[in-house]
């Protein structure tokens, strides 16, 4: 939805809801509205008839974008569960999000369905976007198979979590993996060896999380938050 300065829009009826029922906003409560691309604008919200409208200000351009690009690639797994992970990667900062189709992945999206998943994904990002003060939607791939994300993150760094490995990500990064790294985490049941093979056959390093084995949910975000602290720790 294009936003002008002065210019008063109709605001979609899902938003419209959401700020009259559910957030009880008064006429003229001052709202502040994102366009995806790093502009904020802010400006008074009124109701005609059951529908909100809004009329920018001023605007000004921030962003709360992390200084590299961090990807999380996660094998599908059970809806609640990526519902999660995709709303939490938002949070982090992941750039971009990588839906893995893995052999022991307990979610199966079919073709017909595919479009319907995406929409909810995207509606996730943007709920949590809104929620975190985020500006810039992290970015979603259609869900593909190893070999196809293989190819596509070709200039990337990839970790893959794999517990029987004897790395860490301390040991197996450097400086020179900061700017553009993609975490992978397994199913529910782990990597079948095949997977791991090809992993092991690109230009990716299997690492270890600690002596425990974390939930699939659980994984990708406590390796991100330990990637965060660890690229801290070597920029200072």
């Amino acid at each position: 939805m294009p936003l002008e300065i002065g210019s008063q829009s109709k605001l979609p009826k899902e938003i419209s809801t959401h700020a009259g029922r559910s957030l009880r906003l008064k006429e003229g409560t001052k709202i502040s509205l994102f366009d995806g691309n790093n502009l904020e604008f802010h400006g008074p919200i009124a109701f005609i008839n059951g529908d909100a409208f809004f009329t920018p200000e001023y605007k000004f351009e921030i962003s709360r974008e992390l200084s590299i690009k961090l990807g999380l690639a996660q094998a599908l797994s059970t809806a609640d569960k990526m519902d999660f992970v995709i709303e939490k990667a938002v949070e982090l900062g992941v750039s971009e999000f990588y839906p893995i189709i893995a052999k022991r992945s307990v979610l199966k999206i079919s073709p017909d369905r595919l479009n319907k998943k995406m929409d909810h994904w995207r509606k996730i990002i943007i709920s949590a976007s809104e929620q975190c003060g985020r500006n810039i939607l992290m970015k979603i791939n259609e869900p593909q198979s190893i070999e196809n994300f293989l190819k596509s993150s070709s200039g990337c760094k990839c970790f893959v979590a794999e517990p029987d490995s004897l790395n860490t990500l301390i040991s197996e990064s450097s400086v020179n993996d900061i700017q553009s790294s993609i975490i992978c985490i397994g199913p529910e049941g782990g990597w079948d060896r095949t997977e791991i093979d090809l992993f092991s056959k690109s230009n990716s390093k299997l690492i270890n999380l600690g002596e425990r084995i974390l939930r699939t949910e659980t994984a990708g975000l406590m390796a991100i938050s330990a990637w965060l602290a660890l690229i801290q720790s070597r920029l200072q």
